[in-house]
């Protein structure tokens, strides 16, 4: 767990926090990102099944009783569930063993059913393939996470998927296996656990850090790891905030920049058509690729150009100020201000716009896309001071092992 001083809170109007990097390495253990939108197919009916297994619960949590045998085998079972063509479907969940199993010898393992009307005979044929996670031992003391993912063929009717998860005796004979977070979903990867037949809404899965604003992610795409993901191409979010910014805010956010161009971080209107409005793009040429770049009002009334600043490939924490103290415009990386340029062509009235806000790309309109990983986002309706600044990146930067 990273530790700091505080966070400042203080005229924050809006933000987000993805949680990445982890501070731990749980999917299910950050605060502001509840997990990728999904939906959980089981319903508390998963089954164990065969030679006297049976399921229960104790103080510690719901187990898997195995019975006294020495020979065959009993499962985890998940019922019928109806699949379609070229679905792709992924079962998962967490074991905990009060004694170390290792899995040489196939003591342990994913035992894939899938059905069809054209297939009705063969589990072996109704998909295209599957891969798994099956880690080489069940640690003691700890919880293992497990998952299968099943691709299923084109042109079936009548799919359905029945997988087991067996558990061979003698290995397990008398033992009891404690399991959490039992989740089916139409997805390539599991994301974090949305409860028993529940869902994680495309509005309900990243909370805004004042708890004002719902966040639709339906525009953006997710990587294996079930993280959020700006991937150049057509990812971005689309948000308003219920507070007003005014004509004296700060922008601030972390960054990984991997040195492509004109990629928009936080835009608010479309400066080059109103007095209002900016946006905010690392970096801000081809030439220069790891500058820095903030434009505000009409034709560029006023321009910041930050070169040099930024290193790729490493995350970063970068702040924007807009009209300060004596309507300076100051710029930060990881708290330092930074030497920069800028042209003033005589708007004193720079602000924000009263539409909506932007991360990934310019406008609705436009074709810059985000291409490198942005973590954490805060608007401030007030300037930061120097000191704030620095206050944000030492309360941050543990958590991207600064």
């Amino acid at each position: 767990m990273f530790t700091g001083p505080k966070i400042v809170t203080e005229g924050l109007v809006f933000g987000f926090d993805t949680g990445y990097p982890f501070v731990s390495a749980s999917k299910d253990s950050y605060r502001f990102n509840l997990g990728e939108p999904t939906t959980n197919k089981l319903n508390n009916n998963i089954l164990g099944t065969g030679n006297g297994a049976s399921l229960g619960s104790d103080d510690f949590g719901t187990y898997i009783q195995l019975a006294d045998q020495t020979t065959s085998y009993s499962r985890f079972q998940i019922p019928n569930i109806t699949v379609v063509s070229n679905e792709v479907y992924t079962w998962s969940f967490e074991l905990y063993s009060t004694e170390t199993i290792t899995q040489s010898g196939n003591k342990y393992y994913f035992d894939t059913n899938e059905y069809s009307n054209q297939f009705s005979t063969s589990n072996d044929l109704s998909r295209v393939g599957f891969t798994q996670i099956r880690p080489s031992e069940l640690t003691a003391g700890e919880w293992t996470k497990f998952s299968l993912t099943v691709t299923m063929k084109p042109n079936l009717t009548g799919a359905y998927s029945y997988d087991f998860f067996n558990m061979l005796y003698p290995h397990f004979q008398n033992k009891k296996i404690y399991y959490r977070n039992m989740q089916f979903e139409t997805k390539p990867h599991n994301t974090a656990y949305a409860g028993q037949n529940g869902t994680r809404s495309v509005s309900g899965s990243l909370i805004d850090l004042t708890r004002t604003t719902d966040i639709d992610l339906s525009n953006v795409s997710f990587d294996s790891n079930a993280q959020m993901t700006f991937d150049g191409t057509d990812d971005y979010i689309l948000y308003s905030s219920t507070q007003d910014v005014g004509t004296v805010f700060t922008v601030n956010f972390w960054i990984k920049p991997n040195g492509k161009a004109r990629q928009s971080i936080v835009a608010n209107g479309y400066p080059y058509q109103t007095n209002k409005g900016f946006f905010i793009a690392c970096p801000g040429n081809t030439t220069n690729s790891d500058s820095f770049f903030l434009s505000l009002g009409a034709d560029d009334n006023y321009v910041i150009a930050a070169n040099g600043s930024l290193t790729q490939g490493v995350w970063q924490m970068v702040t924007c100020r807009v009209n300060g103290p004596d309507n300076l415009m100051k710029l930060y990386v990881n708290g330092i201000e930074t030497n920069y340029s800028h042209q003033d062509n005589g708007n004193t009235t720079l602000q924000y716009d009263t539409g909506d806000f932007l991360t990934g790309r310019r406008t609705l309109a436009s074709s810059d896309f985000l291409e490198s990983p942005v973590s954490l986002i805060q608007i401030y309706n007030r300037a930061l001071t120097e000191e704030e600044v620095k206050q944000n990146y030492k309360g941050y930067k543990g958590r991207f092992n600064i």
